[in-house]
């Protein structure tokens, strides 16, 4: 009995979209990103990979590339190579073109991040 409760309950929470985020693919595609974004922005002074995403329920997300200074951070953000290689990386994991049409690219300092947002990532990417 308490194992057809808990199917029961299970069905009910999937029915309602409480396993959708779970299991939407493109969480694991956004963590398979980090590791080749680091890679190919490490010489700019990216050390940190962030995201901000409320799939399935909204399309749109962003990644973070994160520097230590606000020196790297600008230079970064100047260039014109940073769209074209992030949507490379993306769709080298399994993104297709018409997701990345819902990507936004920011570009932010730990430095900033320590003097206007408390030292907090999570403030920052807010």
């Amino acid at each position: 009995p308490d194992a057809t409760k808990t199917t029961q309950r299970l069905a009910s929470d999937s029915q309602s979209g409480h396993y959708a985020l779970v299991s939407d693919p493109r969480w694991t595609l956004l963590e398979n990103t980090r590791e080749p974004l680091l890679t190919a922005f490490g010489e700019s002074g990216v050390n940190r990979v962030e995201y901000t995403a409320a799939f399935p329920h909204v399309d749109t997300f962003a990644v973070w590339l994160c520097t230590q200074s606000d020196e790297q951070r600008d230079k970064l953000a100047r260039s014109r190579m940073v769209t074209p290689m992030v949507h490379e990386v993306f769709v080298g994991v399994g993104f297709t073109s018409p997701q990345l049409g819902e990507l936004s690219i920011e570009v932010q300092s730990q430095e900033t991040v320590d003097r206007d947002y408390e030292r907090s990532w999570f403030y920052a990417t807010r």
